[in-house]
């Protein structure tokens, strides 16, 4: 009987204690390698998408600047303030405040909005904080068009850096791109980067065409004891250290300098090519030139002789009448040979800037009174039959008085009509040509009246400029030449606001 009983006793307590303690460990044990394991794997993807993400952003950065006409690496001081970036150029970076802060964005300005608009790049982002630097990589020179740069994530939780950062690196090559260049300081960190979508045949050649009044009337002071002319002058050798930056010897931009009285001349003609000068070559002849744009040099005038029937030459200084038709004629006509002799190149720009200082008070005409858009030259005059027009042995043309009253503006009718009826006939042939007028001291209504007018007939109601005063024509020359600097944007990049 104790022996069955004894036989039939269960676990005492403290084996059932031990037993528990046993299972607890384990079931710990177990517990504590799967949570383990739930956490190596949550870390594990964090990472795997981090990563992925990191290229995945990395290929469109890549797929975008290898598809750019031109990219610009940029400092923080022009692209974190919306103010100072360039409306025209698009950028990639990361914005440091705001609902994207921390996402590589590209960002680009919606007109229509007038504003800007963020795409973020980066996915997983709401616990990465990314940074981005570019470099255009030292000694490389622009032809090879080489772009680094670097993509950093630091992953965080409530502002603390929850494990290490990842960075990785690349270079590309920007094939497609005009330029590759870079607005930083050498102090300065490049944390964006400006590129374009434009056209790849981006113009490698331009010529510039400046015409000057320089009748009697620019003698007159305009400030500080100094004529018109002496300023104008300064403002244009302001205007050729200007453009002469801003083309970066990557354009071959080509001046020349007509000035006209009674009729125009070539400044320089006979010494270069169609009186063109390349400005990164030769600026210093184009500022001899400048110079020599004067009033009181003697050269060959034209006069009719009612006795003979023809035209003569004689020697007399310029001074006096106020051509403006003539120069436009010459001005025309040679930029038409340099467009041809580049051999036609339609998406080459040219530009024409005219500076007069009043109304036009003379006009060139034939002997049988029709006004003259030929492409002769008085200082090369070769009496000539004109083509089935019968005018054996005469000069071309002559530059007359129109008898005219400064304040009597219907007396500059005839010289008036000639101007505007020259651009009208020759203005037209050029695809690609802009053109600027600047009034240099027309102080009266009537003057101003009439070379707005004459800028009506070239450019309807833009790029014209009164400049009465010298801080007016500093301001137009700056204008002009930021105008033409715009299509040369593959060379220099966004603008610093």
């Amino acid at each position: 009987m104790s022996l069955r009983k004894k036989k039939m006793r269960g676990f005492t307590l403290l084996e059932m204690l031990v037993t528990v303690v046993i299972v607890g460990l384990v079931l710990v044990g177990v517990t504590s390698f799967l949570k383990n394991s739930a956490d190596v794997s949550a870390v594990q993807n964090d990472e795997f998408y981090f990563q992925s993400d990191m290229r995945d952003s990395m290929r469109i950065i890549d797929y975008t600047i290898k598809k750019s006409s031109a990219v610009f690496t940029v400092p923080d001081r022009m692209f974190n303030d919306p103010a100072k970036r360039d409306e025209d150029w698009s950028y990639i970076g990361v914005p440091v405040d705001g609902g994207n802060k921390g996402k590589v964005c590209i960002l680009k300005y919606d007109g229509k909005i007038q504003n800007w608009v963020e795409s973020p790049i980066t996915k997983n982002t709401d616990d990465i904080m990314y940074s981005i630097e570019f470099e255009k990589p030292a000694n490389t020179g622009d032809e090879q068009k080489l772009l680094s740069y670097k993509l950093s994530g630091q992953p965080m939780k409530n502002g603390t850096k929850t494990r290490k950062a990842k960075t990785l690196e690349t270079e590309t090559e920007v094939l497609s791109a005009s330029m590759v260049g870079n607005k930083s300081k050498p102090t300065e960190i490049s944390i964006a980067l400006a590129f374009r979508d434009g056209k790849k045949d981006n113009p490698k050649r331009a010529s510039l065409t400046v015409v000057v009044d320089v009748s009697n009337s620019m003698k007159d002071i305009m400030d500080g004891g100094k004529s018109r002319m002496q300023i104008l002058k300064e403002a244009l050798k302001k205007l050729m250290d200007g453009l002469n930056a801003t083309s970066s010897g990557e354009i071959n931009l080509s001046v020349c300098i007509i000035d006209y009285s009674y009729y125009a001349t070539i400044l320089g003609e006979e010494e270069s090519n169609l009186g063109f000068y390349e400005l990164a070559k030769e600026k210093d002849k184009v500022d001899h030139l400048i110079d020599d744009v004067s009033y009181d040099r003697d050269v060959k005038f034209s006069y009719y002789s009612n006795m003979a029937g023809y035209y003569v030459l004689s020697k007399r200084g310029r001074w006096g009448a106020t051509n403006t038709a003539d120069g436009l004629r010459l001005a025309y006509h040679v930029i038409d040979d340099y467009v041809k002799f580049n051999g036609g190149h339609g998406d080459d720009p040219n530009y024409l800037i005219l500076f007069m200082d009043g109304a036009p008070t003379a006009h060139t005409f034939l002997s049988g009174g029709a006004y003259y858009y030929g492409d002769k030259r008085f200082d090369n005059y070769v009496a000539f039959q004109e083509d089935g027009k019968g005018y054996l042995n005469s000069i071309l043309s002559r530059s007359i008085w129109c008898n005219c009253d400064p304040n009597v503006p219907s007396t500059f009718t005839e010289a008036q009509k000639a101007t505007i009826e020259t651009i009208k006939k020759l203005n037209p042939k050029f695809a690609n040509l802009q053109s600027f007028l600047v009034a240099v001291g027309a102080s009266d209504a009537d003057r101003q009246k009439s070379c707005a007018a004459i800028n009506t007939a070239m450019n309807g109601n833009a790029n014209y400029y009164e400049a009465e005063k010298p801080d007016q024509l500093d301001k137009a020359i700056v204008d002009i030449r930021d105008k033409i600097s715009f299509n040369f944007w593959h060379v220099n990049g966004p603008r610093e606001k």
